[in-house]
């Protein structure tokens, strides 16, 4: 077998010289066996039509989102995926993905699909479709965006105050959150939304992005909670404010230890602190009453905490490794 390249219109050309060369029994120099029939197979030359995705603009996370390639071409083409340059070998990875090729459709276009059931953050990126057919390679990218649920973060994540004080607490969220579009903010009071009130518990948005809810005259215990959402979904992050009647408690001082800021706190509940060096998590510490009036700090927990760099590590191991391997 042996091919060549031309014009569509030339077939008939084609067929004609084909007809003589079997009649003659020769091609140029080369004689054909007795009985020997010439076959003559047109296809289409390869053309990379496009690569798109089946949703419009970012893809909310959790959510399947398939890359469909389209080309023209012959049966014996061929089709490979990269993401940011990387081979996407579905048999091998530790993703929930697949690949399909669909069959000729009336227009004479091959598709080929590539799914992933349940995005992540990891798999945004650059998306590209590789054809071959014939010895000829024809490549399309498109960018694939994956919005998350928002990240969120309050200030402080748990205190401890006296009966009158004020309180200010501060509810903000990543600028990554931002990229596509702005979010709605609201507070709950033990689990109730509540009027926003300049005289009590007074809330409003930040520029940028945040809010910022302030309490004045506390005088018994309280959880308010922040909800932030986007198209993705709603997220939750709650302050649980102690008080207590000054002159009747001893706390436990306001110290700098282990790399975080503890404020005074009544014995009780854990206190929550943002971790050290900027890792995600909350850590927490007791505050123990040993005798009356002698509370003590007990050794604080880091188990929720994950440092800046092992998250850095693990996004990089988890985009090469886990689900793209070379």
């Amino acid at each position: 077998m042996f091919q060549f390249f031309g014009p569509k219109i030339d077939s008939s050309r084609v067929r004609e010289a084909m007809d003589k060369m079997t009649e003659r029994g020769r091609i140029g120099n080369v004689s054909l066996v007795p009985g020997t029939k010439l076959s003559f197979r047109q296809d289409v030359g390869l053309m990379l039509q496009s690569v798109v995705i089946n949703q419009k603009g970012p893809i909310r996370e959790n959510t399947e989102f398939i890359l469909s390639c389209v080309a023209q071409g012959s049966s014996t083409m061929s089709f490979r995926w990269y993401k940011n340059g990387y081979f996407v070998n579905v048999t091998k990875a530790t993703r929930n993905m697949w690949t399909r090729l669909l069959p000729l459709d009336s227009k004479d276009h091959y598709t080929a699909l590539l799914g992933i059931n349940r995005a992540n953050r990891l798999d945004e990126g650059i998306y590209t479709c590789q054809v071959s057919d014939m010895g000829i390679q024809q490549c399309r990218s498109t960018k694939v965006q994956i919005q998350e649920v928002p990240q969120l973060r309050v200030d402080p994540p748990s205190v401890t105050l006296f009966r009158g004080d004020s309180l200010l607490i501060r509810c903000l969220s990543q600028d990554i959150d931002r990229r596509f579009g702005t979010l709605g903010y609201s507070w709950t009071k033990n689990g109730a939304l509540f009027q926003s009130d300049p005289h009590g518990e007074l809330w409003e948005d930040l520029y940028p992005d945040g809010s910022i809810l302030k309490v004045n005259n506390l005088q018994k215990s309280v959880v308010f909670t922040c909800i932030v959402s986007n198209s993705v979904a709603p997220v939750s992050r709650s302050v649980h404010v102690t008080v207590v009647e000054p002159g009747t408690v001893t706390l436990c001082p306001q110290n700098e230890d282990f790399g975080v800021s503890w404020p005074a706190s009544a014995s009780g509940p854990a206190v929550l602190a943002d971790c050290p060096k900027r890792g995600t998590g909350l850590a927490s510490r007791i505050c123990e009453q040993r005798d009356f009036g002698r509370p003590e700090w007990l050794v604080p927990d880091f188990s929720d905490c994950v440092p800046e760099e092992v998250i850095e590590i693990d996004n990089e191991a988890g985009i090469k490794n886990v689900f793209f391997i070379v």
